[in-house]
């Protein structure tokens, strides 16, 4: 099945996912946006785009609600009095074409659609943060409404982290695009994710005991990565990354700054993770 690839982000409200997913999509042909499904009547406003489409799948309340009667929703919501949603044929056309289409989705989404899925598809997902602090300041210079609610739903969304293959803390924009087109790059098989320090010393029943921990669904610290001339280096958690490999249970990858990244032997690396598979 692994023929497109779907990029899936979440965050909280304000944290500048939709300005970071359009950004891609207006640097990089080929990634394009997957289209919702909404109950609303077309606007004046709404663009055809290149491929003769709209962004959106419009069609009557009546038939949002068979869809959903039907379960063929992964997931959906309500503003304003319409329904708004991804369908899951959306999904399956988008996996079925040799193409990159990221959406913006809720936290109950991403594992909606990772179990719709399974796992042959090739899916990434980022969540994407920033300390509370800022994202609160975000939302006053708005002038946001019922911000205190917003805040209480950030503690909720910041405890799913660890269901995400990459955490990225949106700080400056041009950093995170650089970050997100070196997720990319990885997901699509064009880059390796490289170890960033010496792993010479790492024993495989370490690794084996970490592989035991994740298969008992069992908490696990995330391995730091950092960009580095657009590659992607592990900087610390080489073993439980090692481990991700043995048991096929992703692991949540932060992104981090600021270290000093010694590079390992690359063939040595290579026949670490062979022996893993």
């Amino acid at each position: 099945m692994k023929k497109g690839l779907l990029v899936l982000m979440s965050g909280s409200s304000g944290v500048g996912k939709n300005t970071v997913i359009d950004k891609l999509i207006e640097n990089n042909d080929y990634i394009g946006n997957l289209r919702s499904c909404t109950s609303r009547a077309i606007r004046v406003d709404d663009k055809v785009q290149e491929d003769g489409n709209y962004a959106y799948y419009f069609m009557t309340k009546e038939e949002f609600e068979g869809k959903i009667e039907r379960n063929e929703m992964l997931e959906y919501d309500i503003f304003s009095g319409n329904y708004y949603g991804i369908s899951k044929d959306a999904i399956q056309e988008a996996m079925n074409a040799e193409k990159t289409v990221i959406k913006d989705i809720t936290v109950k989404g991403v594992a909606s659609c990772k179990h719709l899925l399974g796992k042959n598809a090739n899916i990434v997902s980022v969540f994407l943060t920033m300390p509370k602090s800022e994202l609160k300041r975000r939302l006053v210079l708005r002038g946001t409404k019922d911000i205190r609610n917003r805040m209480k739903h950030y503690d909720f969304e910041q405890k799913s982290i660890s269901l995400y293959d990459y955490c990225i803390v949106n700080k400056d924009l041009d950093k995170t695009l650089e970050k997100m087109e070196g997720v990319l790059a990885v997901s699509k098989r064009e880059e390796d994710i490289l170890c960033g320090e010496d792993i010479s010393h790492i024993h495989r029943s370490k690794v084996d005991k970490i592989a035991t921990k994740l298969k008992q669904n069992k908490k696990v610290k995330p391995v730091l990565v950092q960009m580095l001339d657009g590659k992607i280096y592990i900087v610390k958690g080489v073993n439980t990354y090692l481990a991700s490999l043995v048991s096929g249970i992703s692991v949540t990858k932060y992104f981090v700054e600021n270290k000093k990244v010694c590079v390992a032997d690359n063939a040595y690396w290579k026949e670490i993770i062979s022996s893993c598979e």
